[in-house]
C-alpha cells in the first residue's frame, strides 16, 4: 500500500528550518553596524512625511508674549519597498540526509538577509550627494539654507573636498561645530563616528586610535574622540564620512513598515507537486532616508 502521510521526512524538517532561520538571523542582526548611524522608525502607512524635521526652538527670555515656533512646511516623503529572497531546495535533498548541508544554505540566507539592511543604510548615505533631505537641498550640499525666519541668511554646507589626514579631520570637526540655527545660535553639533571605505580602514584608524602620529610621533589629540566603521559599499577609495549619531535622531532614518518575515511552501505547493522543489522565502517592507543634514558632513575628493 502506498504512503501517502504527508508528515514526511521532508515536511517534518520544515518548522526546523524556519527556526533554523530564525536564529541566524538573530545571530547576524545583532553585529549588523547600520544601527550605529541610522535610527529605526516604524511606518504605518505605505509612505511618511517627515515635515517635523526642523529646527526645534532654543530657550529665550520670556518679555511679552511666547514666540511659536511652527513645524516646517516642508515635505519630506519616504515611501516604503517590499523586498524579498527565495531559496529553492530539492525535496530529495532533505530526504536523503543533507540537512547539514540545507543547514549551510539557511544560515546563508539568514546572513544575507540580516546584512541588507547595512547595504541599504550605507549607500543611501553616500547617495547624499545626489538625493534631497527635508529642506529641499541635496543630503551633502554646499546651499543648505538657514531654516525659518532668523537673523541669519545665506548658505551652509556639510560636503567638502578634503583627504582624510590629521589636519583636515580637524578642520571638518571645526566646520561641524560651527553649524548655527536660523537664529544665530550654535546647533552644538559633536561628531562622534567616521565611516570610511576599506581603503582608508587603517589611515582612519591611526588618526583615532594611536597615542602619537606622524614621524614626529607627536600627541596624537584625535585619540578616542570617534568611532570607526569601515563600510565595503563605499566604494569610492577616497571620501569619507563624519556623522554625530548620539542623539535622539541619527544622520539616517530606517523606516520599517514589515518585519522579516520567513514562508516555506512544501509538498502540498504547486512547486512541491509538479517540480519536486520545496521553497523557502523571505519577505519584509522598509526603506531608507535622511534626518537631520546638519549630523552628517561628506568629504568627496576631486
Amino acid at each position: 500500500m502506498a504512503n501517502t502521510n504527508k508528515g514526511d521526512v521532508a515536511s517534518l524538517l520544515e518548522p526546523s528550518i524556519r527556526t533554523l532561520f530564525t536564529e541566524f538571523y538573530d545571530k547576524y542582526s545583532q553585529t549588523a553596524t547600520y544601527k550605529q548611524i541610522s535610527t529605526v522608525i516604524n511606518s504605518k502607512s505605505d509612505t511618511e512625511n517627515y515635515a517635523w524635521l526642523t529646527e526645534s526652538p532654543t530657550m529665550r527670555e520670556f518679555v511679552d508674549e511666547r514666540v511659536i515656533k511652527a513645524v516646517s512646511e516642508n515635505t519630506y516623503l519616504l515611501k516604503n519597498k517590499t523586498w524579498e529572497a527565495t531559496l529553492g531546495v530539492e525535496r530529495s535533498a532533505l530526504e536523503d540526509d543533507k540537512y547539514g548541508q540545507i543547514r549551510i544554505r539557511i544560515e546563508d540566507l539568514a546572513k544575507n538577509v540580516s546584512l541588507h539592511k547595512n547595504k541599504l543604510v550605507f549607500e543611501t548615505l553616500i547617495s547624499g550627494v545626489t538625493q534631497k533631505c527635508f529642506d529641499g537641498q541635496n543630503f551633502f550640499s554646499t546651499t543648505h539654507k538657514y531654516q525659518g525666519k532668523g537673523v541669519y541668511s545665506g548658505s551652509q554646507s556639510n560636503l567638502g573636498t578634503l583627504t582624510l589626514t590629521e589636519a583636515n579631520l580637524k578642520t571638518t570637526i571645526s566646520n561641524m561645530a560651527k553649524l548655527k540655527s536660523s537664529a544665530g545660535e550654535p546647533l552644538n553639533v559633536i561628531p562622534d563616528t567616521i565611516v570610511v571605505p576599506p581603503d582608508l580602514e587603517w589611515t582612519s584608524k591611526e588618526l583615532v586610535f594611536s597615542s602619537s602620529i606622524g614621524t614626529s610621533h607627536s600627541v596624537n589629540t584625535l585619540k578616542g574622540t570617534l568611532n570607526v566603521i569601515v563600510s565595503p559599499y563605499i566604494t569610492d577609495t577616497d571620501s569619507w564620512y563624519l556623522l554625530s549619531c548620539e542623539n535622539v535622531l541619527k544622520p539616517i532614518i530606517l523606516q520599517e513598515r514589515c518585519g522579516v518575515e520567513f514562508v516555506s511552501l512544501g509538498a502540498d505547493s504547486e512547486e512541491g507537486f509538479m517540480r519536486d522543489l520545496f521553497m523557502f522565502g523571505v519577505r519584509a517592507r522598509y526603506n531608507a532616508g535622511y534626518s537631520y543634514w546638519q549630523l552628517a558632513y561628506a568629504n568627496i575628493p576631486a
